[in-house]
């Protein structure tokens, strides 16, 4: 059987004109052509598919069963390629768009602006709205449609949410520089049995897990608990006692060694930073365009986070081992 991909985009041009003008003449003349070259085209198409499109009058032409058939999908196929020309010219120019993210402060402190400024570069002309918020708000923007993309710790459970992208983020605990435990490379339940918990509500379930499968006489109830993770950060920074949480939205206090991060080990939690959209709204062109923008950019920010904990829990290592040989 002929595809129909074989059928010349010309040949068919000329054939919806002779159908919208009911005359091989008068399609000639809407598309500045000869009629010759109209009569040829449409020959050449019958040929091709091994049957009449036009019964000939003398007045000029009418479909036949099987030019009706053509006439319905190359009606069609003029539309989709129309659209896919202005989407194309959209995505040359980003002449549209207006482009509703939403995210967790951390995911908007630590991975977004590089992203916006490098789409920024090129596509000046689209507007951007941020809205930080939680990640369960986050989900549920997504799943209304009040957000275009949303990225957010965690997973989402609405048949409607899609996650488009995902990377695996550590969990650990984060303290002050000058906290005995700051030199271990990891930690586990046990080691925080006695420690002050600075607990940030997201997670507050993980918290209580943890010390629920120690002893009750061992943990200490003192417990301080916020919504805000930087709150959880400034509190830990002034050695209030420590914190669970994840590097996305302090990697720059890590580097510059304003606090440290300690894997823990046993924790039955596994973090991802996961990018949501709906699964049932396309979204416009700069949409799309800066959601590839986002998944690109995912890969390098997991790498970076992995260096920075990588390269806190080899020196601690290193440090311990000098130590030892002393």
């Amino acid at each position: 059987m002929l595809s129909f991909m074989h059928v010349h985009i010309i040949a068919l041009r000329y054939f919806t004109e002779t159908v919208r003008k009911k005359s091989m003449r008068q399609a000639a003349e809407a598309l500045n052509i000869a009629p010759s070259a109209v009569n040829r085209q449409i020959l050449k198409l019958e040929e091709q598919l091994r049957c009449k499109l036009f019964n000939r009058l003398a007045d000029g032409v009418q479909l036949t069963s099987a030019g009706e058939i053509l006439y319905h999908y190359a009606r069609n196929m003029e539309r989709d390629l129309e659209r896919a020309i202005g989407q194309i010219d959209d995505l040359r120019g980003l002449k549209l768009g207006h482009i509703r993210l939403a995210a967790e402060d951390g995911i908007a402190k630590d991975f977004l602006p590089s992203v916006l400024r490098d789409f920024h570069r090129k596509y000046d002309r689209v507007t951007i709205s941020l809205e930080v918020t939680t990640g369960p708000e986050i989900i549920g923007r997504v799943e209304s449609g009040e957000v275009d993309i949303g990225l957010a710790m965690g997973s989402g459970h609405q048949s409607t949410v899609l996650t488009s992208a995902s990377i695996d983020v550590p969990l650990g605990i984060i303290m002050h520089t000058d906290h005995p435990l700051a030199g271990r490379s990891t930690l586990t339940e046990a080691d925080l049995a006695n420690e002050l918990m600075i607990e940030r509500s997201e997670i507050k379930d993980d918290v209580v897990g943890f010390h629920s499968r120690l002893k009750p006489s061992s943990v200490r109830r003192q417990f301080i608990n916020t919504n805000a993770s930087d709150v959880l950060t400034t509190l830990v920074k002034t050695g209030l006692g420590i914190g669970m949480r994840s590097p996305v939205g302090i990697l720059s206090d890590l580097e510059r060694k304003q606090l440290v991060f300690v894997k823990q080990m046993d924790l039955k939690r596994k973090a991802s930073l996961n990018v949501y959209t709906n699964a049932q709204q396309t979204g416009d062109v700069s949409t799309s365009v800066i959601l590839q923008y986002i998944r690109s950019a995912l890969p390098e920010f997991e790498q970076r986070i992995n260096h920075i904990v990588n390269s806190i829990q080899e020196a601690h290592e290193a440090s311990a081992a000098s130590h030892s040989s002393h």
